[in-house]
Parts: structure tokens; sequence; C-alpha cells
């Protein structure tokens, strides 16, 4: 691997690094009409070594996380699966023939996230219930909700005893990011350019809006729950290696906003199964799709201002 161009820079802020080597290009379009100018002003390990360096320091902290035997263990869960989406979000930026030679590696970082999954999935219905149930409007539902909140703590405490920290769920979770961060070094990414990029950033674009096009108006929680991770896929990327005119603030305001839609779409499912009676649920379940059906609309709004395709001139 080449060395790094200014490897003490990078290391310490490489989302920083990306971002000014991106303006220092003079990358003015959405997408960067001025790539040109921007190849030849660069050097081209500049994007790929960037790259490199970001995707290291995640997992390493990642790696760092699901070590430590003390500290909150369901927010060491949780930074450590953002940290793996992000680098799986990353690699998507490259080429089908370097995707395609990093296959392997993207599998084994969807699989690292699966195993996490339940545990998170587990915290996150949690807090979306403690959330619903701090609403002013809640009063009258405040009993059931602390029945369904006592249910699921419940089950994620049954979750950690089998998979505790040291377990072997663990084990082979923090020897899958050890091989994963040993191999980074040979990744293929020494000459990946501004134009590379900028393909990414488009492919990401186009797919978050195409999918926004199939749920304006839906309101499918599932469909919307895919929606919500195209555009946080782009979202990722335009964090790392920011087109100048993208607003960054309300697009990860609007990723946020879908998630808390996909919050009351959980509290849902959370109470079905906590044993409640028919009419108990069917109430909890009216109170929760009104809500969600109305941060859809909302959220449909915002999305419409950002990821119109047809608004944007590539």
């Amino acid at each position: 691997m080449a060395p790094l161009a200014d490897n003490q820079r990078i290391g310490q802020n490489p989302a920083r690094f990306a971002r000014a080597s991106l303006a220092q290009g003079r990358f003015k379009s959405r997408f960067g009409e001025n790539v040109t100018h921007l190849e030849s002003s660069r050097s081209v390990n500049d994007f790929g070594e960037t790259l490199r360096a970001a995707c290291l320091r995640e997992l390493e902290d990642a790696h760092a996380r699901l070590t430590a035997d003390r500290g909150n263990r369901d927010v060491a869960v949780h930074e450590s699966r953002k940290s793996i989406r992000r680098v799986r979000a990353w690699l998507r930026l490259l080429s089908a023939s370097r995707r395609a030679a990093l296959k392997d590696t993207d599998q084994s970082l969807r699989a690292l996230r699966r195993t996490l999954g339940p545990l998170r999935d587990a915290a996150s219905r949690i807090a979306a219930l403690e959330k619903l149930a701090r609403k002013r409007d809640t009063a009258e539902l405040k009993p059931v909700l602390a029945t369904a909140l006592v249910d699921l703590k419940t089950r994620k405490a049954q979750l950690w005893r089998r998979h505790p920290r040291r377990g072997l769920a663990f084990t082979r979770l923090r020897e899958g990011l050890a091989v994963l961060i040993r191999s980074i070094p040979t990744w293929p990414l020494h000459d990946v350019d501004a134009r590379e990029i900028r393909r990414g950033l488009k492919r990401a674009y186009r797919r978050a809006a195409q999918e926004g096009e199939k749920c304006f108006g839906t309101k499918g929680a599932v469909r919307r729950h895919s929606w919500r991770g195209r555009v946080r896929i782009f979202l990722l990327q335009a964090q790392l290696f920011a087109p100048t005119n993208i607003d960054l603030k309300r697009l990860k305001m609007l990723v946020q906003q879908m998630g808390d839609e996909n919050d009351l779409a959980q509290v849902e499912r959370a109470i079905a199964h906590a044993g409640l009676d028919p009419t108990t649920r069917a109430a909890v379940r009216k109170y929760t799709r009104t809500h969600r059906y109305a941060l859809a609309k909302r959220n449909d709004r915002r999305a419409a201002r950002l990821l119109r395709a047809e608004t944007v001139k590539f």
C-alpha cells in the first residue's frame, strides 16, 4: 500500500480531510460537474486513502467498544452497528468491479451487523416505548405501555444472558472485526478518483429518490423502512465526501424523522407480543398508527424537497 501523503491528519479526522479534498477541487455542483479540474488538482490517492483511513477508524472503534468490559453495553452495540453501517455505505461508493472484489468483505460486514441486530432492536423498541409513554396524550395508555415495557426489558435481559460480552457470540464478533481490520491495507482503493466518488454519490442519490417515488403516500412500515435505508446510505456517503450544495443538516434531520416513524412501527410490533387483551391492543395500535401515518406525510413533504430526482441536474 502506498504511504499516506498526510497520514496523521487523515487519521485524526478523515471526514474533514475528505471534504477539504473535494472543496479544494471546487466541487461546486451537486455531484461534481467540475470533476475534471478536481482530478487534475489532486492526487488520485487522496480519495482511496481517505476512504481506507476512514474505514480503518470505524472498524477499530467498533472493535474497541465490543472489547471493553465496562460502559453501557447497549450503547456499545448501537455505536458498533453504526460504524459497520458507515463502512458498508462508503464501500458502495466504489465502482462495480471494486465492489465485486470486495464482495466477501461486504458479506462479512453484513453478517457482523446482523449478529448485533437483535440486541440493538431490543434496546430501540424499549427506547421507542419509553418515548411514547412520556407524551402527554398517552395518559390513558400509560398502564398498558408500562406493562409492555416490562415485557420488553425482560426479553432484552434474556438476550444478554444468552449473549454475554465474554461469550462465544461476542468473541466471534471481535475476531471477525480483527480479520477485517487486518485486511484493510489490501483493499483495492489505491486509484480511486473523484469521478468514481461522484458516480457513487449520484448512484446513491438516484436510488434514494427512486425508492421515495415508490413510497410517497404509502403507509407500509417495511417498505418505508427500506426507503429510509437508501436515504441513510446517501447521507453517510455525503458526510464523508460532502458536495458543497447538499444540505447535510436537513438530510440528517429527514433520516432521524424517518427513524421516529420506524420507532412507532416497532412499538406496534412490541405491543402485539405483549400479552394484552384485544381491546387494549387495538387502542394502542390505533394511537401509534395515527401518529405514524401523520409523521409519514410530513416525511414525504421533507423528502420531496430533498430527493425528487427530477429537481437534480447531474
